[in-house]
């Protein structure tokens, strides 16, 4: 179940005295602060790019789907329209006409 570790990470199992230890180059840490920034300055422009490209997409889609909603309320407000229309035409020729005739 667990694996064992190598010997030598057990025998490294000691304090170190951070008071002794000499510090790093001044150019090397600069070298990994560096290294570090523009990774992940890279990492987040892609980030980003990718972000604005699916919003545009989706943006793209709501514009389809707001354009077909228009279309389709007009054509209930029409079709509304057009069953008020003929139920007047319906109910003037009942009530003022013998016969019933629509064209």
């Amino acid at each position: 179940m667990w694996k064992q570790l190598p010997l030598v990470f057990v025998q490294l199992n000691y304090r170190v005295k951070y008071l002794q230890v000499k510090p790093i180059d001044k150019k090397r840490l600069l070298a990994f602060v560096n290294h570090y920034v523009t990774h992940t300055v890279r990492f987040l422009n892609k980030f980003a790019g990718v972000c604005e490209e699916k919003m545009s997409r989706i943006e793209l889609q709501i514009q389809r789907l707001e354009i077909s909603l228009n279309i389709l309320e007009g054509k209930v407000s029409m079709s509304a329209l057009i069953t008020f229309v003929i139920s007047a035409v319906v109910i003037y020729h009942v009530c003022y006409s013998s016969t019933l005739f629509l064209a």
